[in-house]
C-alpha cells in the first residue's frame, strides 16, 4: 500500500487538458518575427489574481517580466504580464494559477520564440505533490486524522468508557485530535501558500481570498476552539463539554467538505452534503478503531459495544464513497486512466482492509474462546488500514480537477458553446433559476402524491 501511494502522490499530468489554460499569447511553441509587448493568459475557471503569477525568463534564465502580474481588463480568467525588450531567442514562460472557486494550484510552463520556433508545447505539473507539495500532503494527512478520531471519540465517548476505555485515554484523544487538527491543516495551509507564490507569509492571502480560502480559515479557527473544550473535557467536565466538542469537531468537517473538490462539482450542495456526511462516518468508524486499541485488555468488550456503531458508519463510508466519486468521475474508464481515480481505487482497497480486519476481529472474539492477543492484532491491522486510507483521502483533495470538471472544463474550451468557454467553470452547474424551477416542480410532485394542492 505505501509503494501505491507514493505512486499515486509523484503521478503529474503532462497535458494542458487537465490544467485549465484555455489560450496564451504567444502561444506555445509559436516563432514570432517581433516581440510581443506582454504574455497574456487564459484559463478556464476564475482566477485568484492575488495569488496567480507569471514568469518569463530568457535563455539564460533571467527574468524579463517588467512589473508584476495583472488582471486583464473586464476578464476574471486571464492574467498578464508586461516584458522589455526582447533580443531574438527563446524565452520561458512559467505561470501558476490559483482557483478563484476550489483554491488548488497549477503550475504550468512553455516556450516561443523570437525569430525562431522552439520544440515542444509545454508541460503542466497537476499532481498531488505539485498543488500541495509533500509537506503540504503530510500535514493534511495528519490534520484529518486528528480531526476525524477527535470528532467520532467525541461521540463515542460514553458508550466506550462504559464500556471499560479509561476516561484518561478518551480525554487524551479529545485534547491531542484537536491539536494534531490544528497543526496540521494549518502546516497544509502554509505549504500551499509557498508552492503558490514562494512565500510562507502569503498564508494571510491564501485564507482570505475566495470561499475555499474562508472555509480554510474556519477550518482552522473550529480545532482551535477544539483545543478549549478538549482541555475542560479532559479537566472532568465530560457532560458538559462532550456534545460541544461533537459540534465543534462536526463544524470542522464540515469545513473540510466544504473547501474542497464538492464545489467544482455538477451539484455543489449535495456533493459537499454527501462528503460531509462520509467524513462523518469516517470520524465514527476511525474512533472506533482507535479506542478499541486504546481499551488495551478491555479490547473485546470495547468492541462489542462499538461494533453496532463501526457497522453503520462503515455502511454509510462505502454508500457516501460512491456517490461522491460518481460526482467526480464520468465513466469506469476514469478509474484506472486517471490519477484520480487510481486514488479512489487505492482508497477502495484500503477500506476494504479494514472491512476484512474487521470481520477478523469479530469472529476471533464471538468464537468460544475467545483469542484476545489476535483481537488486539486485528485491531491494530484495521487501524493501519485506516491510516493509510486517510492518505490517500488527502492525495485526492490535492488533484487541482477531478475527471469530471477537468472533462467539462475540456469541452467548454474547445467551443462547443462560445458562451460557456467564455464562462468557464463558472457555468458548470445549471443557472439558480432553473435549479429553482426544477427543485419547487419536484416539491409540487410529491405535495400532489400526499394529497396536498
Amino acid at each position: 500500500m505505501a509503494a501505491v501511494l507514493l505512486i499515486l502522490l509523484a503521478s503529474v499530468v503532462p497535458a494542458f487538458a487537465h490544467a485549465g489554460l484555455v489560450s496564451a499569447s504567444p502561444a506555445p511553441g509559436a516563432g514570432l518575427p517581433q516581440a510581443p509587448a506582454a504574455v497574456v493568459l487564459r484559463f478556464d475557471e476564475a482566477l485568484n489574481l492575488r495569488l496567480s503569477h507569471v514568469d518569463v525568463a530568457d535563455a539564460r534564465g533571467r527574468e524579463v517580466g517588467v512589473g508584476a502580474t495583472r488582471p486583464v481588463a473586464g476578464d476574471g480568467l486571464a492574467m498578464q504580464r508586461r516584458l522589455g525588450v526582447l533580443t531574438p531567442g527563446v524565452y520561458t514562460v512559467r505561470w501558476t494559477s490559483v482557483a478563484l472557486d476550489d483554491g488548488h494550484v497549477l503550475h504550468g510552463s512553455y516556450q516561443f520564440g523570437i525569430g525562431t520556433a522552439p520544440a515542444g508545447a509545454g508541460s503542466v505539473a497537476a499532481g498531488p505533490t505539485a498543488t500541495e507539495g509533500w509537506a503540504g500532503l503530510v500535514c493534511r494527512w495528519a490534520g484529518l486524522l486528528g480531526l476525524l478520531s477527535w470528532t467520532g471519540t467525541a461521540l463515542l465517548a460514553r458508550r466506550a468508557q462504559q464500556a471499560g476505555v479509561p476516561a484518561a485515554r478518551i480525554g487524551a484523544v479529545a485534547v491531542a485530535g484537536p491539536v494534531m487538527a490544528l497543526a496540521g491543516l494549518f502546516g497544509a495551509a502554509v505549504s500551499a501558500a509557498e508552492i503558490a507564490t514562494g512565500r510562507m507569509g502569503a498564508v494571510g492571502t491564501l485564507l482570505t481570498a475566495g470561499a475555499p480560502g474562508r472555509w480554510r480559515l474556519a477550518g482552522l479557527v473550529l480545532p482551535a476552539v477544539g483545543v478549549a473544550v478538549g482541555a475542560g473535557w479532559r479537566a472532568g467536565r465530560l457532560r458538559v463539554l462532550r456534545w460541544s466538542a461533537v459540534g465543534v469537531g462536526a463544524g470542522g468537517l464540515f469545513a473540510e467538505a466544504a473547501s474542497g473538490h464538492a464545489d467544482v462539482a455538477a451539484h455543489p450542495v449535495p456533493a459537499t452534503l454527501v462528503l460531509f456526511v462520509h467524513l462523518l462516518s469516517a470520524a465514527v468508524w476511525v474512533a472506533a478503531i482507535v479506542l478499541g486499541v486504546l481499551a488495551g485488555r478491555q479490547a473485546i468488550a470495547v468492541l462489542a459495544a462499538l461494533t453496532p456503531a463501526a457497522v453503520m458508519a462503515a455502511v454509510a463510508v462505502a454508500a457516501t464513497g460512491v456517490g461522491n466519486a460518481a460526482q467526480q468521475l464520468s465513466g469506469w474508464g476514469q478509474l484506472t486512466g486517471t490519477g484520480y481515480g487510481r486514488a479512489v481505487l487505492g482508497k477502495a482497497a484500503a477500506l476494504a482492509v479494514m472491512t476484512v480486519a474487521g470481520l477478523s476481529h469479530y469472529w476471533l472474539r464471538r468464537r468460544r474462546v475467545p483469542r484476545p492477543r489476535g483481537v488486539r492484532v486485528a485491531v491494530r491491522a484495521e487501524l493501519v488500514a485506516a491510516v493509510t486510507a486517510i492518505a490517500v483521502a488527502s492525495a485526492l483533495v490535492g488533484y487541482p480537477d477531478p475527471p469530471r470538471a477537468a472533462t467539462v472544463a475540456a469541452e467548454q474550451a474547445a467551443g462547443r458553446s462560445p458562451l460557456a468557454a467564455l464562462a468557464g467553470r463558472q457555468r458548470r452547474s445549471p443557472p439558480v433559476r432553473a435549479r429553482t424551477y426544477w427543485a419547487g416542480r419536484s416539491a409540487r410532485r410529491v405535495l400532489a402524491g400526499c394529497g396536498w394542492s
